[in-house]
């Protein structure tokens, strides 16, 4: 079971139109230091932000927004912009094809979900191979404070975050307990009621082509769960061995550009 404590609260930075918006600062290395606070966010959607959210994030002076949604979702909701930030997005695919499936299978069950969606993590490291280099590529290049979101901000999102807490050399205990903060963070339903406000329910959870599912279908969809994210460490670990040689290998992102990285967020 997992502990949440006043740290964890810390990181949630309270937007009357945000969603699940939180600084991944704060969190120890394995050779001792820190992730520097008020550098690095992930989020959910920026659609629904008010006048005093936008006054909030220019005090927070980011630079980029990147944002990992498809260009459909893009257009449905768009993000709310005037604090000072560039957003760039990608024509990004959002890879839900096995979900699909599993969804429109008669007979489909909640361990039918489970599993295709743990399936659907163990690609995203490669499905998001572009977006997540560029990200990465980006912050090595200094482009800070930097946030990055998807939908909901938890597997595009939770992805990518896991990815650069490892590489910065988080232990992987404490990469799962932030990926799991999305479960205490997001509010659902008021994700649901933007999305409807905008006419675009089921964009709510990210999955805008997975509309009239059951409760009992949707709600493996909607939570997270340790061994989602694992399943994607899992098959970089299995096909590169480590994080820093997938980065290499994959993203393109080498020893020198990672030891970029860390220096800008590590203190």
């Amino acid at each position: 079971m997992t502990t949440f404590t006043d740290h964890d609260a810390a990181r949630l930075l309270p937007l009357a139109g945000g969603f699940n918006f939180r600084d991944l600062g704060g969190y120890r290395t394995l050779d001792g230091r820190c992730v520097r606070w008020r550098r690095l966010y992930r989020s959910g959607k920026l659609s629904a932000l008010t006048a005093g959210d936008v006054a909030r994030l220019a005090g927070e002076h980011i630079r980029l927004v990147c944002d990992l949604r498809t260009p459909q979702e893009r257009a449905q909701e768009p993000s709310v912009t005037g604090f000072g930030a560039v957003h760039r997005g990608w024509d990004q695919d959002a890879g839900h094809s096995r979900l699909r499936d599993a969804v429109a299978s008669e007979g489909a069950t909640p361990r039918d979900v489970q599993a295709a969606l743990a399936a659907t993590y163990r690609e995203m490291p490669w499905q998001f191979a572009r977006p997540y280099a560029d990200v990465f590529r980006l912050l090595a290049e200094g482009e800070l404070p930097l946030v990055f979101h998807c939908a909901g901000g938890k597997d595009r999102t939770g992805v990518l975050a896991a990815l650069l807490l490892l590489a910065l050399g988080v232990q992987e205990e404490v990469v799962v307990a932030d990926y799991l903060l999305t479960d205490r963070f997001l509010d659902v339903a008021a994700l649901q009621r933007a999305s409807a406000a905008r006419g675009d329910e089921a964009g709510a959870a990210g999955f805008s082509s997975l509309a009239g599912l059951s409760p009992e279908l949707r709600a493996p969809l909607l939570r997270c769960d340790a061994a989602y994210l694992r399943a994607a460490l899992d098959a970089v670990a299995q096909r590169h061995g480590s994080v820093p040689t997938y980065l290499d290998e994959a993203l393109g992102i080498d020893a020198a550009a990672l030891g970029q990285l860390r220096e800008g967020l590590l203190g």
